[in-house]
């Protein structure tokens, strides 16, 4: 997966700024994304997993504080929202919108949950952060992707706890630090965590 995403980030780079080799590439790029969409009749087929993690790579790469993803996140929840609440004829028409704000939602989540692991509580961009992908995760009740999304929380949080000498050990610590946040301040106050129980979906 890594080596693909690593060519498919060449490639979409292709030229350099403004070159139209780069222009080219991209418009390739897009070309086979809306076949694999076309053909899978959705976005759960490799090309498009691909092409996420590179705008996901991509988009860390710019915002590589808490400070700017939190501003990163503000400013793209309206399309974020948007396309979690698309429907799946209407993700298929425009797959790379989609992917993107998907990716923008993954790094957030990423970087949330790196800063809950190093335990920083003074560091204002926390609370703030999650308070932001609170409410773009509560603007998804009632996507198809929301379980997901919500699965895809807890495990970031989890691995990024886990430590141990062997992968056993790295998750069960993973999992015993998750459930110590989750009685903390900012999950414990989180309101898709309270929505999620309101599913009957469980935690």
């Amino acid at each position: 997966h890594a080596a693909r995403v690593c060519l498919l980030t060449a490639l979409y780079d292709l030229g350099g700024e403004g070159g139209s080799f780069r222009k080219l590439a991209r418009t390739q790029i897009l070309k086979c994304l809306q076949g694999s969409v076309k053909k899978s009749k959705g976005l759960g087929n490799l090309f498009s997993v691909n092409y996420s993690s590179m705008q996901e790579t991509l988009i860390a790469a710019e915002a590589d504080t808490l400070t700017k993803t939190v501003s990163m996140l503000s400013s793209k929840a309206k399309d974020i929202a948007k396309a979690l609440g698309s429907d799946s004829k209407s993700l298929m028409k425009k797959p790379d919108a989609a992917l993107i704000s998907i990716a923008h939602l993954r790094h957030a989540v990423r970087a949330l949950a790196g800063a809950l692991a190093e335990k920083d509580a003074d560091n204002a961009d926390i609370p703030e952060l999650a308070r932001v992908v609170d409410g773009v995760i509560c603007a998804a009740r009632g996507s198809a992707m929301l379980p997901s999304i919500r699965t895809y929380v807890l495990k970031c949080i989890q691995n990024e706890c886990g430590e141990g000498k062997d992968d056993l050990e790295a998750r069960l610590n993973g999992r015993k630090a998750l459930q110590g946040l989750l009685r903390k301040v900012p999950l414990s106050e989180a309101k898709w965590i309270q929505q999620w129980t309101e599913d009957s979906e469980g935690l």
